[in-house]
């Protein structure tokens, strides 16, 4: 059986109707998580990109839910302004929000009106790798049972997350690929395991314990470069790796080697960088 069969964890449960019908600004006000990035349009080609990272943002449905109107007076919809923060003038998303589909409840007319909420303003954000069960609190139109069917579902057979994404996105079920948001997220994911992964085509090998155990002892060997990316976002990461391999480390930097213009090799410096020493002009 291929890892992708839709057999191996892969089925979907039926979308209600009251999910269905919901517009873009009311699946993000049900949404458990937020996954909120910078989406700008191309110059040519009416395509779009994301800059930066993306951060999941913890949200509370219950205070959400209480800050839109109602009443005894039955009416039909509310203009809404989803922010990161009350205080900004800038806004995610400008929507009609229905009540009724909302929350099933009536509220009072306010056309005049603009109700700004912010449902993950002074909220952590949470780790889009690490906490289980995060993509079905995203899209939970998607998923309306949960995790059930997400990438964190139990299988009979492993299944990378570049293969599941591109199993969702070509699905005959279009309620992925004609999701934007959720493209953006999965094209995010995929980027970020693919630099956080130990090596570019092979696993963490025996081997590779000598080759970073020598990084302490000796000048750093031309195999070790590769081992792991240079990325801001996954210092943590590296730390923890080499943490497993040694249990004394050093913090080595870029300028604290030379590289030989005839041989292109690096050599350490006698004397190491030292970034916490100013130097005088």
């Amino acid at each position: 059986m291929p890892a992708d069969a839709y057999v191996n964890g892969l089925q979907l449960s039926f979308i209600p109707d009251p999910l269905n019908c919901l517009n873009k600004l009311e699946k993000l006000l049900i949404s458990v998580r937020i996954p909120l990035m910078k989406i700008i349009q191309l110059p040519k080609g009416n395509q779009r990109r994301f800059v930066g990272p993306c951060v999941s943002i913890p949200t509370d449905i219950e205070k959400t839910n209480n800050v839109l109107p109602r009443c005894d007076n039955e009416a039909e919809l509310i203009r809404c302004k989803l922010k990161r923060k009350l205080e900004y003038k800038g806004y995610s998303q400008y929507e009609f929000v229905s009540r009724k589909k909302y929350a099933k409840e009536i509220l009072d007319q306010h056309f005049d009106h603009i109700f700004c909420v912010a449902p993950g303003e002074g909220n952590t954000p949470v780790s889009m790798l690490q906490e289980e069960d995060n993509e079905g609190m995203s899209f939970p139109v998607q998923f309306p049972e949960g995790s059930f069917g997400s990438y964190d579902t139990k299988r009979l057979i492993p299944l990378t997350r570049s293969r599941y994404f591109h199993a969702r996105l070509f699905s005959a079920d279009s309620r992925f690929s004609s999701d934007t948001s959720y493209i953006f997220y999965a094209q995010y994911l995929s980027e970020l395991e693919q630099r956080l992964r130990v090596k570019k085509t092979e696993h963490y090998l025996p081997g590779d314990h000598c080759i970073l155990k020598s990084c302490l002892q000796h000048s750093v060997p031309l195999e070790s470069l590769h081992i792991f990316a240079t990325s801001k976002e996954i210092d943590s990461h590296k730390g923890k790796m080499i943490a497993k391999v040694c249990e004394v480390t050093e913090t080595l930097m870029a300028q604290d080697y030379d590289r030989n213009p005839r041989t292109g090799e690096l050599i350490l410096k006698t004397s190491p960088y030292d970034s916490t020493h100013d130097y005088a002009d």
